[in-house]
C-alpha cells in the first residue's frame, strides 16, 4: 500500500512539473490558437494537418452526414476509398460510429479489406452539423486506443472552440462570456484531457481591486480584449472575478495572460490554477473558489 501511494504521489509530482515546464503543451496550444484564428473555411483542412502532426494520422478524411450519404469536407493524402461521397450503409465503421457516437475501429490493422478499408471512424459534431473522421492509414506503432482517443480529444476541442467563437464573439471580434455552467463543462473537459492524456490546462482568475470597476461592464470588456482567442471566460457573478480557461496552457501562458490583464486598464488581483488531477470537478472548483 505504501509503495502504491508513493507511486501515485510521484505521478502527480511528475504531471505538475510537466505542466510547469509546459513540455507536452506548447505546440498543441499554438496549433489550436492558429486554427481558431484562421478563417472558418480553413478549419477542416487545418484540423487534419493538426491530427497529422500530433497523432501521426497519414491518410484520412472528414465527412459530413448528408442523409444516407457521407460528403467529404476535407482530406489528407486521400486514396480511392476516401471518395468524395460514400454510402453510409456501405461504410460499416462509419455507420457504427455515427449511430453509437463512439470510436469504431478494426481489431487488427492488418485485417482491412477492400469492402472495409478503414482503420477507424471517429464521430464529430459542431453547431452546423455532424459527421465522422475516417482514418485510412497511419503507422502501426501509432495505432492504439490511446492515440485514437487523443484524436477524438483534439477534434472535440477544435469544434467546441470553433462553436464558441461563432456563438460568443460579437461582430467586432469582442469575446462574450459563457454562463458558469457552460464554463464548468469546459473545465470538466479539461480535467478529462489531463486525466486521460496528461495534457493539463490552466485557469487564470482576475479579481477587481476596486468595487467601482467590478460593477461596470466596461471593465469586463477591457479585460476580455486582453485574452487570446482560444480562451473561455465567465464571471462568477455580476460583480465577481473574471475566470479564464486556457486549454492546453501551462505556467508560461498564465504568466503571459496575467501581464496582459494587468495592462488592460482596471486594477486586478491575479491567481492561476493548473487543471491537473486526479481530482473531481467539484473538488477542483471548490479549490478555485477559495478566497
Amino acid at each position: 500500500s505504501a509503495e502504491l501511494e508513493l507511486a501515485r504521489e510521484t505521478r502527480q509530482e511528475l504531471q505538475l512539473h510537466l505542466a510547469l515546464l509546459n513540455a507536452p503543451l506548447a505546440s498543441l496550444d499554438e496549433d489550436l490558437r492558429k486554427i481558431i484564428t484562421d478563417p472558418p473555411t480553413q478549419l477542416m483542412d487545418r484540423l487534419l494537418g493538426m491530427l497529422h502532426q500530433h497523432t501521426r494520422v497519414f491518410s484520412a478524411a472528414l465527412y459530413k452526414t448528408d442523409g444516407e450519404n457521407l460528403t467529404r469536407l476535407a482530406a489528407i493524402h486521400p486514396t480511392k476509398p476516401l471518395a468524395e461521397t460514400l454510402r453510409l450503409e456501405e461504410t460499416p465503421l462509419a455507420l457504427q460510429s455515427i449511430q453509437d457516437q463512439i470510436i469504431a475501429s478494426v481489431p487488427d490493422p492488418l485485417q482491412t479489406t477492400a469492402a472495409q478499408p478503414f482503420l477507424a471512424a471517429i464521430p464529430w459534431a459542431d453547431g452546423g452539423g455532424s459527421g465522422v473522421l475516417l482514418v485510412k492509414d497511419m503507422p502501426l506503432q501509432a495505432y492504439d486506443w490511446a492515440n485514437l482517443a487523443k484524436i477524438q480529444l483534439i477534434m472535440s476541442w477544435v469544434f467546441s472552440l470553433s462553436r464558441f467563437r461563432s456563438d460568443f464573439h460579437q461582430p467586432g471580434g469582442e469575446l462574450k462570456l459563457l454562463t458558469q455552467d457552460e464554463f464548468l463543462s469546459q473545465v470538466d473537459r479539461a480535467l478529462t484531457a489531463e486525466r486521460t492524456h496528461h495534457l493539463p490546462s490552466v485557469i487564470v482568475r482576475a479579481s477587481f481591486v476596486h468595487e467601482s470597476d467590478a460593477a461596470t461592464s466596461k471593465s469586463t470588456r477591457l479585460l476580455l480584449q486582453a485574452v487570446p482567442p482560444t480562451a473561455l471566460c465567465t464571471r462568477l457573478s455580476n460583480d465577481g472575478p473574471l475566470m479564464v480557461l486556457l486549454p492546453f496552457g501551462g505556467e508560461p501562458e498564465a504568466r503571459t495572460l496575467g501581464q496582459a490583464l494587468s495592462r488592460a486598464g482596471p486594477e486586478v488581483r491575479l491567481s492561476h490554477y493548473l487543471v491537473v488531477g486526479p481530482v473531481t470537478l467539484n473538488d477542483f472548483w471548490t479549490h478555485v473558489m477559495l478566497p
